[in-house]
């Protein structure tokens, strides 16, 4: 019979300087792909087949297309509309990044700053490009006419004067149709929620799984009612004492409380199942690849795809679309993000359930027969 060898034995030193040297190995692995996690989708970020809708006559349309292609190749999927109401609600569905139209009173760009910064950056760099255009045509067709001489060719001076009219200056105006507040000009708080949003999962599971013991139901309902009353304290904190988000207060607060959920219970269902291991895989999943695919501070579009979709899958970059949608668009276009986050919890919630269940069967066996725990240990 073999016995467990002692502290300071040959065989303990012998794993001790082994798990040693493993740590060695791989905690600087671990920190290279933590660093990857976060510095990949930065530095890959940018306009990529970003949804832009367009409207106005046929030619002006057109043009506008080129224009933006030449200046930045692969940046735009354009959808044409058949008029500006349509182009504009494509942009409060939260269907496109922003619009270009073109009518009798000029040429307007809808913007939307509430879905992420950087395109309401690139939307006004729209409109600089546009309102240059529009001053070289000016000044070429003011070109023309002074080339024609004051008595002589007046055909030439005529077809100067026709060619100006036909493409009239127009003005250029900038709408932003999902502002932000005053008091959050640059969306700086949106940026940093992911990080509360992570760690109030995840530490929340951790304090419950260890409160609750072998209580699931303690654990669940535990963890429910801090994301709830979380939801409602940060909802207060960014509308009430910061004004930096505007929406309807019980709604941002169910959202909040929603990705709160979901983030902790899947957290503690992994623990649930895997023990330890599933509490650090968990952890490792929510701060290292949810949290830098979140988009929580561009918008998922602006990500190097497909990993910006793929953010869309897990907790943190569903909530942070669901908060943008109830705090700058009335609500519109987050049943995608409610439905992930709540099959989120849910399966949370199942592992958790299945775990109980497994327990509850292990100790009904143990007391139908007691020697079967003696002849296991």
């Amino acid at each position: 019979m073999s016995t467990p060898a002692t502290e300071g034995s040959p065989s303990s030193t012998r794993r001790s300087w082994l798990g040693t040297g493993l740590l060695i190995l791989v905690l600087p692995i671990a920190v290279c792909l933590m660093l990857l996690a976060f510095l990949t989708p930065a530095l890959n970020s940018g306009p990529e087949d970003l949804p832009l809708a367009v409207a106005g006559p046929a030619p002006a349309v057109e043009q506008i297309t080129d224009a933006l292609e030449e200046r930045s190749p692969g940046a735009f999927e354009i959808t044409e509309y058949d008029d500006a109401e349509q182009a504009e609600q494509a942009v409060a569905d939260r269907e496109a990044i922003g619009a270009v139209t073109v009518g009798q009173q000029g040429v307007e760009i809808l913007k939307a700053s509430g879905a992420g910064t950087p395109y309401s950056t690139m939307m006004d760099g729209i409109a600089t490009g546009l309102e240059e255009q529009q001053k070289a045509q000016a000044q070429q067709a003011q070109g023309q006419e002074q080339q024609a001489p004051a008595q002589g060719d007046q055909t030439a001076a005529q077809g100067g004067q026709a060619q100006g009219q036909q493409a009239p200056a127009q003005e250029v105006t900038v709408r932003d149709i999902a502002p932000l507040t005053d008091d959050d000009p640059n969306a700086t708080a949106m940026s940093t929620l992911a990080l509360p949003l992570a760690f109030g999962g995840m530490i929340s599971a951790a304090a419950f799984t260890m409160l609750s013991g072998n209580r699931p139901a303690v654990r669940a309902l535990g963890i429910i009612g801090f994301s709830a009353l979380a939801g409602v304290a940060v909802t207060w904190v960014l509308q009430s004492w910061l004004h930096a988000v505007d929406g309807d207060f019980w709604a941002l607060a169910g959202v909040l409380a929603l990705g709160i959920a979901a983030i902790s219970l899947a957290v503690s269902g992994l623990q649930s199942v895997l023990g330890g291991v599933g509490l650090a895989l968990g952890a490792v999943l929510m701060m290292f690849v949810a949290n830098p695919l979140s988009g929580m501070a561009t918008g998922w579009q602006w990500l190097p795809q497909p990993w910006g979709a793929i953010g869309q899958q897990l907790p943190i970059g569903a909530a942070g679309t669901a908060l943008r949608s109830v705090a700058f668009f009335d609500g519109t276009g987050m049943t995608h993000a409610l439905i992930v986050l709540v099959c989120w919890a849910a399966a949370g919630l199942l592992l958790i359930a299945l775990s109980a269940l497994r327990k509850h069967r292990k100790n009904r066996t143990r007391r139908a027969d007691p020697s079967a725990s003696t002849r296991s240990a």
